[in-house]
Order: C-alpha cells, then sequence, then structure tokens
C-alpha cells in the first residue's frame, strides 16, 4: 500500500466515531459533519454509497456538489445506479445533474481533475451512449459533406469526420458539452468510435446490458432482485438453501438513526464490535428487501424512511427479556408466516422496522406461492 493509500484511510476509532455523530445529524448538518472532518475525502470512501447517496438526496445535489466530488469512482456509479432507474426503466437524462455536479470545479486544481478522470474513466460505456443519444445528433461527413444544422451549439470533433449537434440547452448542454469535451481529451479515438455507434447500436440492447450491470452491483451492496425479495415473506421450501453471504459494504450510520432502545437494540448494544457490524449488514438486508418488495424509489429519502419505519406485529417478536430482568435476549421460536432468512432478520426491531412487507407485496407474495402450488407435480420435479 502506497504511502497516499495509508494516509487516506481512517483510524478505525475515529470512523466509529464519525459514524455515531453521523447517525445523530440530520439534513445539513450531516452534510457538515463529513465535509468539516480532519480528512473529509477519507470519511467519504469509508461510508456506504447508498448511504452518502440518500444523504445527497437530503440536502440537494446543488448543496452536496462537493460530497459528490469527494466520492470514489465506484461510489459515484453507485449514486447513478440508484437515481437513474425509474420504475425498472433507464431514463438517461437524469444522469446529467450528477454528472455536473461531479465535474464542477475539475478545471481549477489537478487533485478535482484526478477525481473527474477516474469517475468518467469507470463509467459504463453503455450508460454514456444513451446519455449522449438523447443529447446530441451525430452527423456523418463522410456520408453528408453538408449537413443541415438546425441549432447554434455543434461542435466538430478533432478528426474531422462529424459534426454534434447538441440538440439540449442550459445545464443541461453544459453538462453534455463538458462530457464530450472531456471524453475526446482522454482518449480521442475511443471517443470516435463511440460518435460513430450512436447512430446505429439499438438503445433496447444498451438499456438492457446496462441493467445487468447494475443489478449486479446492487447485489454486491445487498440489493435483492424482486423474486428474492418477495421471496422473505413467503413461506420457504421444506428444506432451505445456505443462506446467502453478508453484503459487500463498510458499516454506515443510516440504520442507527432509527434507534429506539427497544429489546432488540438493547441486545445488539451487547455485541462485540465486529459482532454489532455483522448484525447490522443483515439488517440492511432486510430492510433493503423491503424497499424492493414495496417499489420505493431510493430517491425519496422520505418514502425510504417511511418503508423502513412501519411498525408490524412481527417486530422483534423472535425476541423476550430473561425473567430476571437483564438486558440479555434469547430466541424464541417464530411466530407467523417464516421467512426464507433468518426470524430475527427479517423481523428485526427498530433498527430496521421491516414488520412484514406492506400490503402489495403481500399479495405478489401469496401469488406466487399460488403459481408454485398449481404448478403440476410432475412439471415441479
Amino acid at each position: 500500500m502506497s504511502g497516499a493509500e495509508k494516509r487516506g484511510k481512517m483510524e478505525p476509532g475515529a470512523l466509529a466515531a464519525a459514524r455515531a455523530g453521523l447517525a445523530r445529524a440530520t439534513g445539513k448538518r450531516r452534510l457538515d459533519l463529513i465535509l468539516d472532518a480532519p480528512d473529509p475525502q477519507a470519511l467519504v470512501r469509508a461510508l456506504p454509497a447508498d448511504e452518502l447517496y440518500l444523504t445527497v438526496r437530503e440536502v440537494g445535489l446543488g448543496d452536496a456538489a462537493e460530497l459528490i466530488q469527494l466520492a470514489s469512482a465506484e461510489q459515484f456509479r453507485t449514486f447513478l445506479d440508484l437515481d437513474t432507474w425509474k420504475d425498472g426503466a433507464l431514463v438517461a437524462a437524469r444522469a446529467l445533474p450528477w454528472l455536473r455536479a461531479a465535474r464542477a470545479g475539475s478545471t481549477r486544481s489537478p487533485q478535482a481533475a484526478r477525481r473527474w478522470a477516474a469517475k468518467l474513466r469507470l463509467l459504463d460505456r453503455e450508460l454514456l451512449h444513451l446519455v449522449l443519444r438523447g443529447a446530441i445528433r451525430v452527423h456523418d461527413l463522410e456520408a453528408d459533406p453538408d449537413p443541415v444544422i438546425a441549432s447554434t451549439r455543434f461542435l466538430r470533433t478533432p478528426e474531422g469526420k462529424f459534426v454534434l449537434e447538441f440538440e439540449v440547452e442550459g445545464t443541461e448542454y453544459l453538462a453534455v458539452r463538458g462530457l464530450v469535451d472531456d471524453l475526446v481529451a482522454e482518449d480521442p479515438f475511443t471517443a470516435t468510435r463511440l460518435f460513430s455507434a450512436l447512430s446505429w447500436d439499438l438503445p433496447s440492447e444498451l438499456e438492457e446490458s446496462e441493467r445487468r450491470w447494475r443489478d449486479a452491483r446492487l447485489a454486491d451492496l445487498g440489493y435483492p432482485s424482486l423474486e428474492e425479495a418477495l421471496s422473505w415473506f413467503a413461506r420457504p421450501p421444506p428444506q432451505p438453501a445456505e443462506p446467502p453471504g453478508p453484503p459487500a459494504r463498510p458499516p454506515g450510520f443510516w440504520l442507527a438513526t432509527f434507534r429506539r432502545g427497544t429489546l432488540l437494540d438493547r441486545a445488539a448494544d451487547r455485541l462485540a464490535p465486529a459482532a454489532r457490524d455483522a448484525f447490522e449488514l443483515e439488517l440492511v438486508s432486510a430492510a433493503n428487501a423491503v424497499l424492493v418488495a414495496d417499489s420505493v424509489d431510493p430517491g425519496d429519502p422520505e418514502a425510504v424512511r417511511r418503508a423502513v419505519r412501519r411498525p408490524g406485529p412481527r417486530s422483534s417478536s423472535g425476541w423476550r427479556p430473561c425473567p430476571a430482568g437483564t438486558t440479555r435476549a434469547r430466541p424464541r421460536p417464530w411466530i407467523g408466516p417464516p421467512s426464507s432468512a433468518s426470524s430475527s432478520t427479517a423481523s428485526c426491531g427498530s433498527w430496521s422496522c421491516a414488520g412484514g412487507p406492506s400490503g402489495s407485496s403481500r399479495r405478489a407474495a401469496r401469488a406466487a406461492r399460488r403459481r408454485r402450488c398449481s404448478t403440476p407435480r410432475s412439471a415441479r420435479r
């Protein structure tokens, strides 16, 4: 590990204290705590990308531009994964404000330029193609040396093969123009190939490819597919499969904002730090299953909070105090429809407050069970 990498990592004790402070803060106060830290970049990059995304959405893109710039290229890609999809479809134009915020200031310092260049290099080519396809018209000068250009905003590529006519205005034009300039400056040959492909690549194939990349990355963060999310609330098979491993994400602060001193909260307080972090990752998976099953827009922090906070009769029902009245807790048999995950995780206390899915998700889970039950026995074999 290089000296720069060592300096860019936070000590575990300092990170734990920062997470506790962020859990107590809200809105712009939370943003201020991040940006006023001794090493704000190290703190940003030590936190889960989706929790940073919720922070950005809570305070607004304009106020959180510096946080976006400090994020790693992988975190920035997660921001786009969460924000550019709506009702199962890619809305490429939603990437433009994020790209403009990430690029802001990149011409004023070498460090900012390196941060933006790293983000640009890691973006999926499919996403770049779809963003540009909706914003520019490519005129091939070899096919038509004298094209009709209706807009006053256009650019001739350096090799003289294309004229790019910009079909967006205002801040969107600034974002797209900056993106095109940087793509050409980074690698003119690759940029030329991208402009050429805009005319003949099929958007449907590009979107499907981008969906697969995005779903795989979110699965690593603990976001299940819709079918898997509904399975949390359906009766499992007699021989359940091995439980999945924990999501590949660092411990965060967001779930701790839901703590209300319940029995499960008090039991979690007695865990060692490493065990507590592992327990929180299981709660993240439970909360994410509720969000996916209920089709909650991750870009709406209040909707996310309502879904995660929603009480249910099964909250903490896998726990009860010992007769001595101590804070020790022990499991008892699960009451109610079993989940594909452990009962204490799928219906946890106030940290995730999942308490089961909404009515629409329960109906979908029942429909999935009916489809399984209605399948002929021979077909199931």
